[in-house]
């Protein structure tokens, strides 16, 4: 029946949730942010080095509330 599913979606379901919150807690720790941007494609880059300059620290993600209102 149905909920003869429900058991193997549960282990799935906390198994990917487990590791969500796992790389984000080891990327805390190492970095200092729980997010980090990759470099594989330029848009990543370009973003990258936008909050270098925009913030001074790329591990720092500057969004438009953080700009000056010149």
């Amino acid at each position: 029946m149905w909920y003869e599913a429900l058991p193997p979606l549960l282990i799935i379901g906390t198994l990917m949730y487990s590791y969500q919150i796992t790389s984000t807690l080891i990327t805390k720790a190492m970095f200092g942010n729980p997010y980090r941007r990759l470099t594989h494609d330029s848009w990543m880059r370009q973003m990258i080095h936008r909050d270098q300059m925009m913030a001074g620290d790329c591990f720092t993600q500057v969004g438009p509330e953080t700009l000056p209102d010149e």
